[in-house]
């Protein structure tokens, strides 16, 4: 998508004014790609003012057209409080959305959460998510996972690769079954 390469300077000069425009008229069509890219265009001040409010309703647009990495923004906007009222339980919520279509850095974020840094303390569960987003990519959670398993009996240990590998034999059936429809 044009509005997508002017915003990110890829193959073109960044224009951040012609990106809006372009991203516009894509999302007056629909499409969650450009509804995203608006969101980020207001999160971070690129070509207009920063307006959370703004951000959020574009995440929300993409998010409800299934859009993951739209789903993760307001599961961070939520966890920081970026023009709201910091909520983990709300956050948690967007984060699972995110991570239930498989995107990596959702479930590092829901290791994180469950490994203390939100609702509730659980190194078996937060055990699993590493082990999830290790398989699906996600940097930098070996240390964490190697800590969180120091900690752990090896019945908790071969609980959470259970439970890991379960989750992600759904989602890659899942995705296969997105793929065949």
């Amino acid at each position: 998508m044009l509005g997508c390469l002017y915003l990110h300077g890829e193959g073109l000069e960044k224009d951040h004014v012609e990106a809006r425009i372009l991203l516009k008229h894509a999302a007056a069509q629909g499409n969650r790609q450009a509804f995203y890219d608006l969101g980020t265009m207001y999160r971070q001040g690129f070509g207009v003012s920063k307006d959370f409010t703004w951000a959020r309703r574009w995440f929300r647009r993409a998010a409800d057209k299934g859009y993951a990495p739209a789903m993760f923004q307001l599961g961070w906007i939520h966890a920081i409080g970026q023009g709201v009222k910091p909520n983990a339980a709300e956050a948690a919520k967007w984060f699972h959305a995110s991570a239930r279509l498989g995107y990596a850095a959702s479930l590092a974020r829901l290791g994180k959460i469950a490994d203390g840094n939100g609702v509730t303390k659980d190194p078996g569960q937060a055990y699993a998510w590493y082990r999830i987003a290790e398989i699906r990519k996600a940097g930098g959670l070996a240390k964490a996972r190697a800590a969180l398993a120091s900690q752990l009996s090896p019945e908790q240990r071969a609980a959470g690769e259970k439970k890991g590998a379960r989750v992600e034999a759904i989602a890659v059936h899942e995705s296969l079954t997105a793929f065949e429809t």
